[in-house]
């Protein structure tokens, strides 16, 4: 967790646990997630841990994962005493997601969730999310969950296709690009199965960051119904929900105008923040420290803030900032082994998190290297490379600023 940049201790004993748990409390610094080894000593140590815990108001908040085995699975009523149930042994993307999803769960700082209202007031709707980048996941599904959808995430096109044959959803929503199956051949191939087994025609939206004809053309020819650019801005995303489903203005009528700080920045009319466009022939100009808010659409970044719970969207940027070096190492793997097909996908997937943030300069760079890895010309991709080394150079020090 250290290298996520989230603080954390570990500690041997259930007695020592306790006693750190009430130390962070008293000094005003709580917890907000225990992760509670089941067998630590014994399973009726942690069993009563678990319940000191629970019994205590003052911890209250804090949210407690259960670390358990296949072998030894807790008993109904003590699962459901407990935040979430993580099976060892741990792996590191089952931690982050289990993370992820604890926070969800209960985090006071939420927003409205489908759970906060009555079975028929208003109307659920079942929500098929087809993307690959997890940061992206986790911000549109809290934005859909804000506007009273059930969210299942799959995180490529042939899962897609998997879950719309299991059931029926009322909208899909389908990245473009994605590992195994890309969205327009799912799509396609929806389309055809809904044919075949007579189902009832589910809308399909497309995910893109490409916006000009051709990409809008390719989406349609596919069976999808319309398209959203990234990233994704909540009202449009609003705006296209109440497009494609039945009574849905009329159902969220009810939720508030959210009250949250915003960002440390003027803020400008949407329209008026472009994606700059980049060509071969392109230097973008080193932004002055004073300055560095231009490296980011804060308009963006508002948006996600304003849309997600605030613990949330500082994991999340702590998660885009640990994962650069990750991004930067792919790219920098591709340029030297000349290989276009893997500049091609490393650019892509360091696009779509980077545009989730608002980084429109890295954003315009990696479409530069997507472009030179699609036709395997990379003569200009180390230029482009230092370029985007210098921007999150920058962008790490503003991000580091906005949480």
């Amino acid at each position: 967790m250290n290298s996520w940049q989230i603080p954390a201790k570990a500690v041997g004993t259930i007695e020592a646990a306790w006693q750190e748990l009430q130390q962070a409390q008293a000094a005003k610094t709580p917890y907000q997630i225990t992760l509670l080894d089941t067998e630590v000593p014994t399973m009726a140590a942690g069993i009563t841990l678990l319940q000191q815990i629970k019994a205590d108001p003052q911890l209250a908040l804090n949210r407690v994962v259960m670390l358990t085995t296949l072998q030894q699975p807790l008993k109904p009523h003590l699962i459901q005493q407990a935040t979430n149930l993580l099976n060892k042994p741990v792996l590191r993307t089952e931690l982050l997601e289990c993370l992820l999803a604890t926070l969800d769960k209960s985090d006071q700082d939420s927003l409205i969730r489908v759970d906060d209202y009555e079975d028929d007031t208003p109307p659920c709707w079942r929500i098929l999310l087809a993307e690959d980048n997890t940061i992206n996941q986790e911000v549109i599904k809290d934005m859909l969950k804000r506007l009273r959808c059930h969210v299942q995430i799959v995180a490529n096109g042939l899962e897609a296709l998997k879950s719309s044959e299991r059931q029926q959803f009322d909208l899909i929503f389908m990245d473009c690009n994605m590992p195994e199956m890309d969205g327009f051949t799912a799509a396609s191939q929806i389309r055809q199965y809904e044919q075949q087994y007579r189902r009832i025609r589910t809308p399909i939206i497309a995910f893109t960051a490409d916006v000009m004809p051709p990409t809008r053309d390719r989406c349609l020819a596919a069976g999808m119904d319309d398209y959203l650019t990234k990233p994704v801005i909540f009202e449009d995303l609003k705006t296209m929900l109440k497009t494609w489903l039945k009574k849905f203005s009329q159902s969220t009528e009810a939720i508030p105008r959210l009250e949250k700080p915003l960002l440390t920045a003027p803020v400008k009319p949407i329209q008026n923040s472009p994606v700059p466009v980049v060509t071969s022939a392109t230097i973008l100009p080193i932004i002055p420290e004073q300055n560095q808010e231009q490296l980011i659409d804060l308009i963006v970044l508002n948006d996600m803030r304003q849309n997600i719970p605030k613990s949330k969207f500082n994991l999340l940027i702590n998660l885009y900032l640990q994962e650069l070096p990750n991004y930067l190492g792919a790219l920098q793997q591709a340029i030297t082994l000349q290989d276009g097909h893997a500049l091609y996908l490393a650019a892509h997937k360091f696009k779509g998190a980077s545009a989730t943030f608002g980084a429109k300069r890295v954003v315009a760079l990696c479409k530069l290297l997507e472009n030179l890895g699609r036709e395997n010309t990379l003569n200009q991709a180390k230029d482009a490379l230092e370029q985007i080394q210098s921007e999150c150079e920058q962008i790490r020090q503003v991000l580091i600023k906005q949480q």
